[in-house]
């Protein structure tokens, strides 16, 4: 009997961190009313209350990988590519400009964000070269 009440204790202690790090306000954006519940449910013992929150998780967690799968499908025009395909030549691209647009938008790649950045330190670097040889 002793042990089965050790198990329940662990199962409480073991559900309520794992709904904690999911519900608690400082962490990711947390939800202040369903951590005063965890709260309630956890000083009371009451552990069918964190099994319940736990499944009602879970299936909320399902839900949202099961519609990632479906907006995720292959687009039906075979010319363009899959944001897989973007991934793997490690550049990403704005979208298109639209059909009924006359001007050509500019498409920035990682690489062209890359060189931006490498001129800017340059640039700083030189800068603060300059202000301390001023100084002296």
């Amino acid at each position: 009997m002793e042990e089965t009440a050790d198990s329940s204790q662990e199962e409480l202690k073991k559900l309520y961190h794992k709904l904690a790090k999911k519900f608690h306000p400082d962490l990711n954006g947390g939800d202040c009313e369903m951590m005063k519940k965890l709260n309630i449910a956890y000083a009371e013992g009451d552990i069918e209350t964190l099994r319940a929150m736990d499944a009602e998780e879970e299936t909320k967690a399902e839900e949202a990988r099961t519609s990632k799968k479906k907006a995720s499908t292959p687009p039906k025009d075979s010319n363009q590519k899959t944001n897989e395909n973007k991934k793997e030549e490690g550049k990403t691209r704005t979208p298109a400009p639209s059909a009924d647009s006359n001007e050509e938008e500019d498409v920035l790649t990682i690489d062209d964000y890359v060189q931006i950045g490498a001129a800017l330190v340059f640039v700083l670097v030189g800068i603060t070269i300059f202000y301390f040889m001023s100084l002296h």
